[in-house]
């Protein structure tokens, strides 16, 4: 019996015969609860989504080339799109799949987590750019600051990869799309006190909600029944302590990420100049490396030069006039 998959753009879409997943099915098996295994929403940390890399159509449509990857962690890191709902306990990415989490606190950390890692990978990008083409001599600082970061980047990454967060995961309905979002909304105090607490949030003109950036609007999703503080809780403040510098605020989750963001910019500067003067270091340590002591007959010295420099030291004595 073959299984049935869905893609956002084509639905009901088979494995290709040939792939590992299509002679052993079993390893794609949903997760299940440990005390209720029939439930229909399962709060796990071991959802998987199957990436692919092409999708096959001779006489049925096929996946090809598959890989198993962790569900909420991957579409977080590559949704154009992630919305969610005033409480943050409910997140929609792309409009596609919807994730539920027991408390508004494992949501807020996974959204917090996800702006610090795609902002550094956006930097990495654009230093990896600018190393490629740029026409600066002196490049060392630049190169150890971004191997520096790919290293911080990676160790930020596995952490993210490997959160035991418990959500559930369903794909979204096409009558459901319809009332997904809650909309453009009138120019209110509630309004204005949105755009206040950010300088680069603004209300989204479509959805409704906030706009943190390019990616991330917050409280853009309807509501339902079992939302107990509503349109309230997006702004209200809680007692929070950055791990970077350590000081105790009271912020609302977009103050947070603003803060969070500015923090990280703050603490890389010190980094790229203590990098900098790393580079100097060791490429002096390295050159004396290089040399080796070396006694001149001619001019009776004696001298640290490297095996090029020893070369030209006695073609130097060479033509110089013989006295």
């Amino acid at each position: 019996m073959d299984q049935v998959f869905h893609t956002k753009a084509k639905p009901f879409v088979l494995l290709h015969p040939t792939g590992v997943f299509a002679t052993n099915p079993d390893v794609l098996e949903p997760p299940t609860a440990d005390d209720e295994s029939n439930t229909k929403d399962v709060f796990s940390h071991k959802h998987q989504l199957l990436a692919f890399v092409s999708l096959l159509e001779t006489t049925k449509p096929y996946l090809v080339n598959t890989l198993r990857v962790p569900a909420l962690q991957t579409m977080l890191l590559y949704s154009h799109s992630i919305d969610t709902n005033t409480d943050y306990t409910r997140v929609v990415a792309d409009d596609w799949i919807e994730f539920k989490f027991q408390t508004g606190d494992d949501a807020q950390y996974m959204i917090s987590s996800v702006v610090q890692l795609r902002d550094s990978w956006q930097k990495l990008l654009n230093m990896r750019l600018n190393d490629t083409t740029g026409s600066s001599v002196d490049k060392e600082p630049v190169n150890v600051a971004l191997l520096q970061l790919e290293r911080q980047l990676a160790d930020k990454l596995v952490r993210f990869l490997e959160s035991h967060i418990k959500y559930t995961m369903r794909k979204l309905a096409g009558a459901e799309l319809q009332h997904l979002h809650i909309g453009p909304t009138e120019e209110t105090d509630t309004d204005n006190f949105f755009v206040l607490q950010s300088k680069d949030s603004k209300p989204h003109p479509t959805k409704g909600g906030t706009q943190v950036n390019s990616y991330l609007t917050i409280a853009s999703l309807q509501e339902n029944e079992k939302s107990k503080l509503g349109l309230y809780s997006s702004v209200l403040r809680e007692h929070w302590t950055c791990p970077k510098c350590n000081e105790p605020m009271i912020v609302t989750m977009v103050e947070r990420l603003e803060h969070q963001s500015q923090c990280n910019q703050l603490l890389d500067e010190p980094t790229a100049a203590s990098s900098a003067n790393s580079t100097t270091v060791s490429g002096n340590s390295s050159i004396k490396r290089l040399t080796k002591e070396f006694h001149c007959e001619i001019c009776n010295k004696d001298l640290n030069l490297s095996s090029v420099e020893i070369l030209k030291h006695k073609r130097s004595h060479k033509s110089k006039p013989s006295e």
